[in-house]
């Protein structure tokens, strides 16, 4: 059965409008892959673009994404400190999600040396085998893959995040279904029923849906 915090907020947002839905994980670019094809309704975690607004219908906001970089206890002294994110990661390895755009600030590094890798579980596997000095992630997600994988020692580094919207994407066609999607969202947060699927991963809720990490 696939968890998630956003996976349970979609589903149950869709099932108080009556409507079932099955989630299939695949690596982000297969996604992608599948709404070109027209093989999904929907994809998700996305945050729109005027490129991608041409492509896709979006829902309203989700959440939103506090996305920090993470490395192991051992190795983060000398990151630590100041605000220049390229200072940061001159010279390191960083383990990236494969086909995902994190932002000019980020995509357009060239000190660092990125390693792509196709799933959020494999690059948190990567830093804590030492493949990658850093790895840059959903903080509410880097909780829950150490607390799935009993891990510690991995830490955040202090100093850099990033803040974005996330949303469903939907196909052009599907008008009607992202409605109902909204309706049920907005009734989801109106009821607070969203906060019980917060507390169900041991985070809190803030202020549009922030998630508070490690």
């Amino acid at each position: 059965m696939i968890r998630g915090i956003d996976q349970e907020t979609i589903y149950k947002a869709f099932i108080l409008r009556g409507i079932q839905t099955r989630t299939v994980l695949l690596p982000w670019q297969e996604c992608l892959q599948w709404m070109d094809q027209e093989k999904a309704d929907g994809v998700f975690q996305i945050t729109p673009s005027e490129e991608r607004e041409k492509l896709f219908l979006f829902s309203e906001k989700l959440r939103t994404e506090r996305m920090s970089l993470f490395g192991r206890s051992s190795t983060l002294g000398k990151i630590q400190g100041g605000t220049d994110i390229r200072k940061k990661l001159a010279g390191r390895t960083v383990g990236v999600l494969e086909g995902y755009s994190y932002g000019p600030g980020i995509d357009d590094l060239v000190e660092a040396v990125t390693m792509k890798l196709d799933s959020q579980k494999n690059l948190f596997m990567a830093l804590v085998d030492g493949q990658v000095d850093l790895v840059l992630m959903d903080s509410g997600v880097a909780l829950c893959l150490a607390g799935e994988m009993s891990v510690s020692g991995i830490e955040q580094v202090g100093g850099y995040a990033i803040e974005r919207p996330l949303h469903v994407a939907f196909q052009k066609r599907h008008q009607q279904l992202a409605r109902l999607f909204n309706s049920g969202l907005h009734e989801l947060k109106e009821r607070a029923l969203d906060k019980n699927i917060f507390k169900s991963y041991s985070l809190r809720s803030r202020g549009g849906h922030n998630v508070d990490g490690l």
